[in-house]
């Protein structure tokens, strides 16, 4: 008898709690402040996805070379940059719950022409991101020589049809 009471009074405490998570749930969904994005998929097709490059530089330190230099070298780390960045998938998970970040990295290279430091600049909202560009970074060969250091901007925004 003992054990049938014990059951009972957690099969109570059970109902209840689930009609308190309905209810918050329920009540979340009619609040004006919650924003619902629509992303319409079919099978076999893939949502609008893109990335938005911002603000790149790249700095070699410590080296005297001249701005023309620099300027070739600038548009060889970006086409690099522009290389990661479409290696970088959207998280699906990410892309079924709407969200969105913006995230920077600070990038040096080492001797063995990988990733040596990398160290957020602007951290991302979201964990899944972070996990995606690392995942990306980590196995990266660079086209650029040691010690140089490379901003890498990735906006990971889902691009919404104007209807």
């Amino acid at each position: 008898m003992f054990t049938t009471m014990k059951l009972k009074n957690s099969i109570l405490i059970s109902v209840i709690l689930h009609c308190l998570f309905m209810g918050f749930l329920f009540a979340g969904m009619y609040n004006s402040q919650v924003k619902r994005v629509a992303i319409d998929m079919n099978r076999g097709s893939s949502a609008n996805v893109e990335f938005v490059l911002v603000d790149n530089s790249a700095v070699a330190p410590g080296d005297g070379r001249s701005s023309t230099s620099q300027s070739s070298e600038t548009g060889a780390i970006e086409e690099e940059i522009n290389r990661i960045r479409n290696k970088i998938s959207y998280p699906a998970l990410a892309l079924e719950q709407g969200l969105e970040a913006e995230c920077s990295w600070i990038v040096e290279i080492n001797r063995e022409n990988r990733a040596g430091r990398i160290t957020p600049d602007v951290p991302c909202r979201f964990k899944i991101f972070e996990n995606e560009f690392l995942a990306v970074i980590r196995d990266w060969k660079f086209n650029q020589p040691e010690n140089t250091v490379i901003k890498i901007p990735v906006s990971f925004k889902i691009k919404r049809d104007s209807n």
